[in-house]
């Protein structure tokens, strides 16, 4: 039996494979799962249980130490349908519609300005936080 252990996250736009991204991830990983459905009451306190059909999977994470170019890339994938491949070779198709942006504290020449000629943010590493979404299906032609 092969164990296949992968160091990085992989992620791709479906509609242009050539842009795979492999990154770091910070520890912490979270999937979630769930689906939509409420608890609705009724006359006289009848309280039943309404849902749709499906489950929700969201797959969060931060990638570490993206330069500028990196997060502006990532900014263009935006509602863009992806494919992630986790370091534990979790599979999953889906699309993020926002993304966080963090300033690392490693960054090198972080209040740089004028004073050094270098122009703010030039050296600076970002990490990303997302939340994919999963998608099972596409009406995109």
């Amino acid at each position: 039996m092969a164990i296949l252990t992968l160091s990085k996250t992989w992620i791709n736009r479906m509609d242009d494979p050539s842009t795979l991204r492999g990154c770091y991830t910070k520890r912490g990983r979270e999937r979630n799962l769930g689906t939509d459905g409420e608890v609705r009451t009724y006359a006289n306190g009848r309280r039943r249980n309404i849902v749709q059909d499906g489950i929700k999977e969201t797959l969060s994470f931060v990638l570490l130490r993206q330069s500028v170019q990196d997060v502006d890339q990532l900014e263009t994938w935006l509602d863009a349908v992806v494919q992630i491949r986790t370091f534990n070779g979790v599979r999953i198709w889906g699309v993020f519609h926002s993304m966080k942006v963090l300033i690392s504290e490693e960054a090198g020449h972080a209040y740089a300005g004028d004073d050094l000629g270098i122009p703010y943010g030039a050296n600076l590493w970002h990490d990303v936080e997302m939340m994919i979404e999963e998608i099972t299906f596409t009406d995109e032609v």
